[in-house]
C-alpha cells in the first residue's frame, strides 16, 4: 500500500513540475510577444496578478495561506 502512495505522490509531483514549466513558458511567451498574441497560454500574467491580489485582499488570512502555499512549493521544488 505504501508503494501505490509513493507511485500517486511521484505522480502529482511531476504533473506540478510540468504545470509550472507551462506557467514559465507562458510568462516568457507574453513578455516576448504579448498579451494579445498568447492565443494559447491566454492570460498567464494576468491571472497571477489576480491571484497575487486576492491573497492580499484577505488580509492576515490571505498572508497565511499564501505563506502556506509558498511552503509547499519550496519543499517540492528542494526535492527535485
Amino acid at each position: 500500500m505504501t508503494k501505490v502512495f509513493e507511485n500517486v505522490k511521484s505522480f502529482m509531483v511531476g504533473l506540478l513540475d510540468l504545470s509550472l514549466l507551462f506557467i514559465a513558458i507562458g510568462v516568457v511567451w507574453q513578455i516576448l510577444f504579448g498579451a494579445d498574441n498568447s492565443w494559447y497560454f491566454g492570460h498567464v500574467t494576468e491571472n497571477m496578478m489576480n491571484l497575487v491580489n486576492s491573497f492580499g485582499a484577505q488580509g492576515v488570512a490571505g498572508v497565511i495561506a499564501m505563506l502556506i502555499f509558498l511552503y509547499i512549493f519550496a519543499k517540492s521544488s528542494d526535492k527535485a
